[in-house]
């Protein structure tokens, strides 16, 4: 915990839907090391991306992008193969970004 403490983390990843996104962020996201990758779940769009106008403001990450993962089931049947025609489509949304050095004005 110490050499972390001193270090960083080499990436972050969180999954905490129960949770606020900004406050969670706010207590790990100085834990991370420079120029390390970080990915956020969560089920709704809403609170990734005030989290994304909080982390542009404050100049803490660069290459943020919200996505949307999305895997589409596939029938396969003996030489007929094509995809569900019926499926739900949601699967949350992922912000994902790089820590950044902010230098002290």
């Amino acid at each position: 915990m110490k050499y972390w403490g001193e270090h960083g983390f080499s990436s972050l990843i969180v999954a905490a839907p129960d949770h606020e996104v900004e406050s969670v962020v706010a207590d790990l996201l100085p834990l991370l090391s420079y120029s390390a990758p970080f990915a956020i779940y969560h089920q709704y769009l809403q609170p990734l991306a005030t989290c994304m106008h909080s982390l542009q403001a404050s100049k803490m990450a660069i290459g943020l992008q919200i996505t949307e993962p999305w895997l589409r089931e596939y029938q396969v049947l003996p030489s007929r193969t094509h995809p569900h025609m019926q499926m739900n489509a949601f699967g949350g949304y992922i912000l994902s970004g790089i820590r950044i050095h902010r230098p002290d004005p």
